[in-house]
C-alpha cells in the first residue's frame, strides 16, 4: 500500500500492514513475523484506519494478535526505540464500569423455545423460525389462532425497589405487537394487575424494538413479561427476537452470553447472561499478560515501560472523543515520550534507579487485543522503529491522514450535499478545574494538569467520593427540545436532578428525561452529581470535559431547498471529515429520526443515496434500493463507522428517514445511480488519495560499470502545491 512506500524513508525494523486477504504483512523487508495468538482468530473489515488501506483488523479477547519484537525486552534497555499503531476504540457501549445482567434466561431462541409459554386466550401456535433473525440464526415465531390477542411470556427474576428496562425486538407484517407485565411475589401471587404501556410496534416489514422501564415494587420477586399481538385475523403472524431484561434506566445494545465481552452464567442459550465491564484497558501494542507498551482505554491512551524492581513509567492522554488516533511511543533510554496524532502530548524523565534497572518483559512477542472490559479496536500500521524524531512522527501522521473532503467527493458526481451542523442551543457551558472547584467535593480530588475529577486516595487506595454542582439555568425560551451532558472519563457515574431529588443516571449525548422536548428551562437548577466508587488501588477513574448543551429546536440548518428535521432524541452534535472517525460527527440518533424533506424544486429526485454511519443497534434508513458498505454490497454493522451507499431502482423524490441507534456523520444525494466503479472510486477518495498507476513495460537500462544501482519510482499526487 501507499503508506508503506512512503514510510519506508524512515526505516522501520518492522511494519505490519492489513492491506490484502493475507494479513499482518512486514513491510520492512526484514520478515518480522506477524500472525494470529494461538486459540484466536481474527476479523477484518473494510474500513481502514490508516490513508489509502484497503483493510484494517478488528481485535478484542476474542481475537487477538502477536508480533515478533527485536525491541521492548531485556537487553535494550540502553537503546532508544519507538512504537507506533494506527487506532480507532470500538466502545461497544457505554461506559460505567460496571457489569451488565441479562435476565431473560432464553433471550434469542438459538437452542429451542424454553421458557416462553404461550399467553392469550387464542390457541396460538409458536415455534422457532431460521427465515429471519436480529443477530443469531433464529427467531420466535408466533401464528395466531384466532382474532384475540395472543403471544408467549417469560418470568424472569428481579429484586424489589429496582428499576429495569425491558426490550424485545419484533417484526409484524399485519398486526399491532405491544408487551405488558405482572409482578408477582415469593408465594407466586399477582400484585396489583396488569400495566399495558402505550408503546408499540406498527405493522410493518422492518424490525423494532419495544422498550419500556419497570420498577419492581415491594414484595416483588419477579415479573411476567408478555409480548403478544393484538391479532386481526387467525392466522396472522408475529417475530420476535432478542428480549432483555437489564437494571437501569439506560437501553444499552442487546447481549447475551454469545455477545464478545459477555457469558452465560450457566446453561449456554438456557441462563442469564453477564457482560464484562465497559471500562479497561485494551492492548494496542504489549506483553503478553500485561497492559505495558502502548495500550488504550475509555478515556486514556498510555504509553507505559514496566521495570523488574522499579515499577512502571507512564506517559498518557485523555482522548476528550472517540475517534481515529495515530499512537506512537518513543523510549530514549532516559525518558518516555507519547505522541498522538503527530503531536507530543505527554513526556517523563525515568528515574536514575528506573535507569539502572532491567524490562519486566523477557520475551520477544508483542501482541494486541487482550482486554479486561468487553470492547476492542481496529488497527492497522504497526511499526518498530530503531529512533525517531517528533519531525518523522509528524510527517507520518500527515502521511496517513491523506484524504478527499467531503465536498470534492460529492462535486465529482453531481451529489447533492446534506449539512449536519449544530442546532441553535439556548445553553452551552463548560467546566474547568475553577468551576470544578465551585462544587462541592467530598473525597474528591481536582487533577489540575488534565482539568479532571479524581477520587482522592489513602494509602494509595481510592476513596468513595462525590462532587455535586448546582448550575441555574436561565432562557428566552418557555420550550426548548432537549438538554444533554458530555464529558470524557471512565471509572465515574454522573447523574443529573432538576430538584436534587430524584436522580436520573446520565448517557453521553442522550437526552436528559427531566428536561423532555417542550422543557421550559426559566427558573430551574441543573443538579449535577459525579460519583467514585473507590477501593481501587493506583485507581486511574477520572472525569473532564464535562459540557451540558441545550437544543432550541428540532430543526438541523436549512440545506438549499430541504428541511432537515429531527424527531426527539435525536440531536445535531458538531461536524467533521468522515475520515477522522469522530463519535461526535453529525446527529446522534439514540433512537429517534432523522428527516431530510423532499426537495422543493420539481425537477430534483434523488438516484442514490450515501451515508457515513456508526449503527450502535438497529439503524433503519428509508431509502429503497441496493445497499453497499465501504463499496462492497452488503448491508451495514454495528460499533464501527462506514460508508452505507444505497442505489435506488428508480428516481426518490419524497423525504428520507433515518432511525433507530447510531451516529450519521454526512450524507450526500444523488441524482442519478451511480455504478459500482463510482461507488469504489467515491469511497477511495473518502480514505486515501486516489492515485492513477502506469505501468511502465519498457525494461530499465544501466549503462556503465556501477557497484550498485538504486531505482526510485515517484507517486504524483493531486495536491495543488505539487506538481
Amino acid at each position: 500500500m501507499t503508506y508503506s512506500l512512503e514510510t519506508g524513508e524512515f526505516s522501520p525494523i518492522a511494519q505490519w500492514i492489513l492491506d490484502d486477504t493475507a494479513p499482518f504483512d512486514d513491510h520492512s523487508g526484514r520478515g518480522f513475523v506477524g500472525t494470529t495468538k494461538s486459540g484466536s482468530t481474527i476479523n477484518t473489515t473494510a474500513a481502514p484506519v490508516v490513508s489509502s488501506a484497503a483493510y484494517s483488523a478488528v481485535f478484542d479477547n476474542a481475537h487477538q494478535a502477536q508480533f515478533q519484537s527485536p525491541i521492548y525486552r531485556q537487553g535494550n534497555e540502553r537503546t532508544p526505540w519507538a512504537m507506533e499503531a494506527w487506532v480507532y476504540p470500538l466502545y461497544r457501549r457505554e461506559s460505567g464500569g460496571l457489569a451488565r445482567t441479562n435476565l431473560i434466561t432464553n433471550p434469542s431462541f438459538e437452542v429451542n423455545g424454553t421458557g416462553w409459554p404461550v399467553y392469550g386466550t387464542g390457541s396460538s401456535a409458536r415455534v422457532r423460525d431460521n427465515s429471519k433473525s436480529v443477530i443469531g440464526a433464529w427467531s420466535y415465531r408466533v401464528t395466531a389462532g384466532d382474532s384475540s390477542p395472543q403471544g408467549v411470556y417469560a418470568t424472569p427474576n428481579v429484586t424489589a425497589g429496582k428499576t429495569y428496562t425491558f426490550s424485545v425486538y419484533v417484526q409484524s407484517p399485519t398486526d399491532i405487537v405491544r408487551f405488558n407485565y405482572l409482578w408477582y411475589d415469593a408465594s407466586d401471587v399477582a400484585i396489583g394487575s396488569t400495566v399495558t404501556p402505550a408503546t408499540q410496534h406498527t405493522p410493518g416489514a422492518d424490525w423494532f424494538r419495544l422498550n419500556y422501564q419497570i420498577t419492581a415494587p415491594v414484595g416483588a420477586v419477579k415479573v411476567r413479561l408478555r409480548v403478544y399481538a393484538t391479532a386481526s385475523a387467525g392466522g396472522n403472524q408475529f417475530w420476535m427476537d432478542c428480549a432483555m431484561l437489564e437494571e437501569g434506566t439506560a437501553l444499552g445494545d442487546y447481549f447475551d452470553g454469545e455477545t464478545a465481552g459477555a457469558s452465560w452464567t450457566g446453561t449456554t442459550h438456557g441462563s442469564t447472561s453477564v457482560m464484562a465491564p465497559a471500562d479497561g484497558p485494551i492492548q494496542v501494542l504489549s506483553n503478553d499478560g500485561r497492559y505495558d507498551g502502548l495500550t488504550i482505554n475509555d478515556g486514556k491512551a498510555r504509553f507505559t515501560i514496566e521495570f523488574t524492581t522499579t515499577g512502571s513509567a507512564v506517559c498518557e492522554w485523555v482522548v476528550d472523543v472517540n475517534q481515529r488516533l495515530h499512537l506512537v511511543g518513543n523510549y530514549t533510554g532516559k525518558s518516555l515520550q507519547f505522541f498522538v496524532d503527530g503531536d507530543q502530548v505527554d513526556e517523563i524523565e525515568l528515574t536514575e534507579e528506573q535507569k539502572a534497572d532491567t524490562f519486566k518483559s523477557v520475551g520477544g512477542t508483542l501482541y494486541s487485543g487482550a482486554t479486561a472490559s468487553s470492547n476492542g479496536i481496529m488497527a492497522n500500521a504497526f511499526s518498530l522503529y530503531a529512533s525517531t524524531s517528533s519531525e518523522d512522527i509528524e510527517r507520518r501522521f500527515e502521511i496517513g491522514n491523506v484524504y478527499t473532503d467531503q465536498l470534492g467527493v460529492a462535486t465529482a458526481f453531481r451529489g447533492e450535499t446534506i449539512a449536519l451542523v449544530a442546532q441553535n442551543r439556548w445553553l452551552d457551558f463548560d467546566w474547568d478545574e475553577d468551576e470544578y472547584a465551585v462544587g462541592t467535593l467530598t473525597n474528591v480530588a481536582i487533577d489540575e494538569e488534565d482539568d479532571a475529577l479524581v477520587p482522592a486516595t489513602a494509602d494509595g487506595i481510592s476513596l468513595a467520593g462525590t462532587w455535586t454542582y448546582a448550575l441555574p439555568l436561565f432562557s428566552q425560551l418557555t420550550t426548548s427540545y432537549a438538554l444533554v451532558l458530555d464529558w470524557q472519563g471512565h471509572g465515574a457515574t454522573l447523574e443529573a436532578s432538576f430538584n436534587n431529588s430524584t436522580w436520573e443516571t446520565v448517557q453521553r449525548n442522550v437526552p436528559l428525561t427531566g428536561a423532555p422536548n417542550g422543557f421550559d428551562p426559566n427558573g430551574k437548577t441543573l443538579y449535577l452529581r459525579v460519583t467514585f466508587a473507590g477501593g481501587v488501588l493506583n485507581d486511574d477513574s477520572f472525569l473532564s470535559d464535562l459540557q451540558a448543551i441545550g437544543y432550541t429546536n428540532n430543526s438541523a440548518t436549512q440545506n438549499l431547498d430541504r428541511a432537515i428535521t429531527l424527531t426527539h432524541p435525536a440531536i445535531v452534535m458538531e461536524d467533521y471529515e468522515a475520515a477522522e472517525f469522530n463519535d461526535r460527527n453529525g446527529v446522534r440518533l439514540n433512537g429517534g429520526s432523522l428527516t431530510i424533506a423532499m426537495n422543493t424544486s420539481p425537477d430534483v429526485v434523488s438516484r442514490a443515496l450515501e451515508v457515513w454511519a456508526k449503527p450502535t443497534g438497529t439503524m433503519t434508513i428509508g431509502f429503497a434500493g441496493t445497499a453497499y458498505k465501504n463499496s462492497v454490497a452488503g448491508s451495514h454493522s454495528p460499533h464501527e463507522w462506514q460508508l452505507i451507499t444505497i442505489v435506488g431502482s428508480a428516481d426518490q423524490s419524497g423525504n428520507i428517514v433515518i432511525s433507530g441507534a447510531g451516529i450519521i456523520g454526512q450524507i450526500v444525494l444523488y441524482p442519478t445511480a451511480l455504478t459500482t466503479d463510482q461507488i469504489s472510486m467515491a469511497y477511495r477518495s473518502y480514505v486515501g488519495v486516489v492515485r492513477e498507476t502506469v505501468v511502465e513495460t519498457l525494461p530499465i537500462i544501466t549503462v556503465g560499470a556501477v557497484d550498485s544501482v538504486i531505482a526510485y519510482d515517484y507517486d504524483w499526487e493531486s495536491d495543488d502545491d505539487e506538481s
